[in-house]
């Protein structure tokens, strides 16, 4: 008796084999808690658009533990800074974990 094993496309169900299929990790979905993973033919991905320089900020109002995600393009993050080049500036913030920057 033989087994055989078929794989599917999480996206679109089509039928392959196990070498004709990668992995598209979903990090964040406004429907998900946790990031996923999906199988996929190339194809199916070919078409998907990379946004280059995107920043991927959280924003905490005032006295809120729970801080909301934006993305926004480069460009107009750069244009929040009135004041020092963005570079700079974020060269010398704080971070968000660990011990202080020591210049």
């Amino acid at each position: 008796m033989a087994v055989v094993q078929i794989k599917a496309s999480d996206l679109t169900g089509d039928k392959g084999e196990e070498e004709e299929f990668g992995r598209l990790i979903v990090r964040r979905h406004p429907a998900l808690g946790r990031a996923v993973e999906l199988d996929v033919r190339p194809a199916e991905v070919a078409g998907v658009k990379k946004v280059g320089d995107m920043v991927h900020l959280e924003y905490y109002e005032p006295g809120s533990v729970a801080g909301k995600e934006l993305v926004v393009k480069r460009q107009d993050f750069d244009g929040m800074f009135k004041k020092g080049d963005p570079t700079e500036v974020l060269s010398k913030a704080r971070g968000v974990r660990g011990r202080p920057r020591s210049d």
